[in-house]
């Protein structure tokens, strides 16, 4: 940041801001590899002029080149033979030039003229990123580059771990983790490998860009938009102002300027619309409550299962088996989650007095929704009311805590059940405990839920640790 010359000059090789604003705008002044290259850019075009002046005798007489440079250097260009006058204000500079040109004492500062440098000179002149500081031999971490690796995942490093999604179409999604811009370049696996690596599924994106609409959301168009079959493709036909569509799939392009696309159906052909830029999309579209036309069930409506073998309901997605529902059986939806690069739909559904997750085909490149389960106005039968039991504490139960599901890695709760040993050694006089009566609330499995009777409390437990009368 130093100064000179009135403060006008800049940096180590006082770049002139009156000759050189737009350099000194763009970094010269401040950035001291960017300083230094302006300052010998400078001097090299003043040394390439000047075999062509009346005070240089040919291009290889060397000093007197070397002066006639520095002279426009530090003159101007007009200046360029100001060497040759011993009564200008400013030949001291000249003669101080050649003085340090002649002793050449900047060599008592470099113990071996032959060593390589420790820093990648031809990295740096030519403004690329991330220099290597060992003379080339060992790649600088990559920060700043978007990444790809073998598997064609592409990853941003940052702050020593890879960042990364499984397709290139969802690397504008990284900028939650530091700026890019322009082609991935390869990372090797043996790059890769010193890295530790998070994976994230796309439908992650919609938190990393603002106003990002995820896949189901509905949006009102706030003009009328080219249908396209890809994101900036072919046009299908063009959407309705105000109409309101569900997102099918969203594509975001230019990691700077965060372009976005919505897959929507539209007089009956699914394609993609310009939804606008970071800056302007407030002015394309707005979130709404509902679409017009709903593809993908929301919570709070029913679905038919359409799979002719039933579909399999588990406690998460992909996750154990809870029970089978049959084909042609209408549930309610509490939640629908979207993952995946095909955009894999799984219903939180309500079934048989439980809920779980079913799966309900995927939609890219093309819906299978139907194949398994549909939007339907029917709404699910009641289920029957789970025939309520009453039973104390096992024989074989000294106490037992209550649990807030029906597994036993499930959390604890404060009410216990007392089962029969406790109560029979408080028969001694020890203590006061007495064998629990319960009301049995609903099962699942090999578990059934109880009030009770004494406080009130309910919870879960195993089904033998009560004697059912």
């Amino acid at each position: 940041m130093m100064r000179g010359d009135s403060g006008h000059g800049h940096g180590l090789m006082q770049i002139d801001d009156r000759w050189h604003f737009a350099d000194i705008n763009n970094g010269a002044g401040w950035h001291v590899i960017t300083n230094i290259m302006q300052g010998m850019e400078e001097f090299y075009a003043a040394w390439k002029r000047a075999p062509e002046q009346s005070c240089v005798p040919s291009a290889s007489s060397w000093r007197t080149r070397a002066r006639a440079a520095y002279s426009a250097y530090n003159g101007g260009p007009s200046q360029i033979c100001r060497f040759t006058n011993p009564d200008h204000k400013w030949t001291r500079n000249d003669e101080g030039f050649v003085s340090k040109y002649d002793n050449e004492s900047w060599l008592n500062n470099v113990a071996d003229t032959q060593a390589t440098s420790p820093i990648d000179s031809v990295c740096i002149a030519e403004e690329r990123n991330n220099c290597s500081n060992d003379g080339g031999t060992t790649p600088a971490d990559p920060i700043d580059q978007l990444l790809k690796l073998s598997n064609g995942e592409h990853c941003i490093l940052a702050e020593g771990k890879l960042e990364c999604v499984e397709q290139a179409q969802d690397s504008a999604c990284l900028v939650a983790f530091g700026s890019f811009s322009g082609a991935a370049t390869d990372f090797s696996d043996s790059q890769a490998a010193k890295f530790s690596k998070t994976l994230y599924d796309r439908h992650q994106c919609i938190h990393a860009i603002d106003n990002l609409r995820g896949v189901g959301t509905a949006v009102t168009l706030l003009k009328n938009i080219n249908v396209r079959t890809t994101p900036g493709g072919t046009k299908i036909n063009q959407s309705v102002s105000g109409a309101n569509y569900q997102v099918l799939d969203f594509v975001v392009t230019d990691s700077e300027l965060l372009k976005r696309y919505y897959q929507i159906q539209h007089a009956g052909k699914i394609g993609y619309v310009y939804a606008g830029k970071e800056s302007d999309d407030m002015l394309w579209t707005e979130p709404t409550d509902q679409a017009d036309v709903t593809l993908i069930p929301q919570a709070g409506q029913s679905i038919l299962i359409t799979a002719s073998t039933g579909i399999n309901m588990r406690r998460t997605p992909g996750g154990s088996l809870i029970t089978a529902i049959p084909n042609d059986t209408v549930v309610n939806v509490v939640n629908t989650h979207v993952q995946g690069t095909a955009n894999y739909i799984y219903y939180q559904v309500e079934y048989g007095g439980q809920t779980g997750y079913v799966y309900g085909g995927f939609i890219l490149p093309n819906s299978t929704l139907a194949d398994w389960a549909t939007l339907t106005e029917a709404t699910p039968p009641t289920p029957p009311p789970v025939a309520q039991r009453s039973g104390i504490g096992s024989n074989t139960l000294w106490y037992r805590f209550l649990r807030n599901c029906a597994q036993l890695s499930c959390s604890q709760t404060n009410d216990y059940v007392v089962g029969f040993k406790l109560e029979n050694l408080c028969n001694g006089g020890r203590c006061r405990y007495t064998r629990d009566q319960v009301t049995e609330l609903e099962t699942e499995g090999d578990w059934s839920k109880v009030r009770i009777n004494r406080n009130g409390g309910e919870g879960w437990l195993p089904t033998t640790d009560i004697d059912w009368q």
